[in-house]
């Protein structure tokens, strides 16, 4: 390999790898902000519940979802 071609590649590993980390950031702030707006849910009482139009069972049953599940 040239010395351009050994750059290159080791730029494009580079650039994977920074993207995979951020990726994996990325992810985990969102189960992080999903688990607290479950744990949130799971704590308001049934007139905060009917004040942002939810039913108790359906507040129930979505924070009872794990917080890797969409």
């Amino acid at each position: 390999m040239t010395t351009s071609a050994l750059k290159n590649r080791f730029a494009l590993q580079h650039t994977t790898v920074s993207g995979t980390i951020a990726q994996t950031w990325t992810i985990i702030r969102l189960w992080r902000e999903r688990a607290r707006q479950r744990r949130d849910l799971a704590e308001m009482s049934p007139d905060m519940l009917r004040d942002i139009g939810v039913s108790p069972r359906a507040a129930r049953a979505e924070a009872a979802r794990p917080f890797w599940v969409a």
